[in-house]
């Protein structure tokens, strides 16, 4: 993954032995910055199309395994 500049991301939801229950991630960045906007339509994608997320997550899941 490329290193981004002009980026700002908190997180909250990890302990120092690693992540807790749940966790959330605001990432922070100026309208030019592409990638961030990629990550918003990508996710309304997935949301406007359950069929292919759930393809997704099968693939995603079979690769972890």
């Amino acid at each position: 993954m490329k290193e981004q500049t002009n980026h700002l991301m908190f997180v909250k939801g990890y302990s120092p032995t690693g992540l807790e229950k749940e966790s959330f991630h605001i990432h922070m960045g100026t309208k030019e910055q592409v990638f961030l906007w990629d990550r918003l339509f990508f996710r309304d994608y997935l949301r406007m199309n359950p069929s292919v997320a759930n393809e997704l997550l099968g693939r995603l899941m079979q690769e972890s395994s």
